[in-house]
């Protein structure tokens, strides 16, 4: 019952960290707090985080809790889901700086696939993008289109590329 009690309390929190709703240094010390309540389990408190979650994942399998149950959420285990891994899957910070546009309108040119873009930004003018752009990225009015600094183009929707990307000045 214990370790019942422990999983669902760990996988509420890890519902919490991925919805955003807490820091992980918060998790991790209500995560240690669990253990130490419901398991009995001793986590020593290094200053280094990483070392300190895979101490607690460490108890908590010698502790036969096991990973959260599949409740958590999907954007984090959802390439496990054949599998039944319940492992969760690295997170990354995105730290590359881009040029974009933000799109007002896509407009077919002619029937072999050829697009115009049309910025938001009424300082730039519209453009041509090719069939195999269009096909590949599937750019929508009101998402991004991007050029990397190695000048791969690509398409981003709005919400993922805002949520990632803050202008430069």
């Amino acid at each position: 019952m214990k370790y019942t009690e422990a999983r669902d309390e760990l996988d509420e929190l890890l519902n919490q960290l991925c919805d955003g709703d807490t820091s992980i240094n918060d998790f991790l010390e209500n995560a240690v707090m669990v253990a130490e309540a419901r398991c009995n389990v001793k986590v020593s408190k290094r200053p280094h985080t990483r070392k300190l979650c895979l101490e607690f994942w460490k108890a908590l399998n010698e502790s036969r809790i096991g990973a959260p149950s599949t409740r958590t959420s999907d954007r984090r285990t959802d390439m496990n889901e054949n599998t039944g891994a319940s492992a969760e899957m690295p997170r990354y910070k995105c730290h590359k700086e881009v040029w974009a546009l933000k799109l007002s309108g896509v407009a077919p040119v002619n029937q072999d696939g050829t697009n115009w873009l049309y910025p938001e930004d009424k300082r730039y003018a519209g453009f041509l993008v090719s069939a195999e752009y269009m096909q590949k990225h599937k750019p929508t009015v009101g998402g991004y289109y991007v050029v990397y600094a190695d000048g791969y183009k690509s398409f981003s929707p709005a919400d993922a590329f805002e949520d990632g990307y803050s202008l430069i000045f």
